[in-house]
C-alpha cells in the first residue's frame, strides 16, 4: 500500500517563479477512472488485434465528432467507435451496417441504443 504526501508545490513555481501561493492539493487516486484503465489494460492483453493488428480507419465525421476505427490480425477484430461531442449521436448507417455483417460483442458501452452517448465510446470485438 502507497501513501502521497499532499501536492504542495507546482511546476510553475519552479518554471515561472509563481511565488508559490496554491494550498496544497490532497493526492487522491480516482478509483473510477483507474478501473477503467484495468478495463482497457485487460483488453489490450485479451486481444492481439489491439497489440498488433493492423489499423484501419472505418468513419471519420467531423461535423458530429464521431470517429471509428478497426484492429483486426489472424480473424479477430475490434472495432471501436468514439463520440467526441458533448451530445448523444446516433449510430450512422455505414457503422450499423459493419456491426450487423458480423457477430459482435459488446466490450464497452452500453448496448441500450445504437446511439453513442456523448464523450462516449463503444468497443465491440469479432473473433
Amino acid at each position: 500500500h502507497m501513501v502521497f504526501d499532499n501536492e504542495s508545490a507546482h511546476p510553475c513555481d519552479y518554471v515561472a517563479k509563481c511565488n508559490g501561493n496554491r494550498p496544497s492539493d490532497k493526492v487522491q487516486i480516482d478509483q473510477e477512472l483507474l478501473t477503467f484503465y484495468k478495463k482497457l489494460t485487460s483488453f489490450r492483453h485479451r486481444y492481439s488485434s489491439l497489440r498488433r493488428g493492423s489499423f484501419k480507419t472505418v468513419h471519420v465525421d467531423d461535423e458530429r465528432q464521431l470517429f471509428a476505427f478497426e484492429r483486426a490480425l489472424d480473424g479477430e477484430r475490434v472495432l471501436a467507435i468514439f463520440n467526441g461531442s458533448d451530445r448523444t449521436v446516433k449510430m450512422p448507417p455505414a457503422l450499423i451496417d459493419v456491426l450487423d455483417k458480423n457477430e459482435w460483442q459488446l466490450l464497452l458501452g452500453s448496448e441500450s441504443s445504437r446511439g453513442i452517448p456523448a464523450k462516449g465510446t463503444k468497443v465491440y470485438a469479432n473473433r
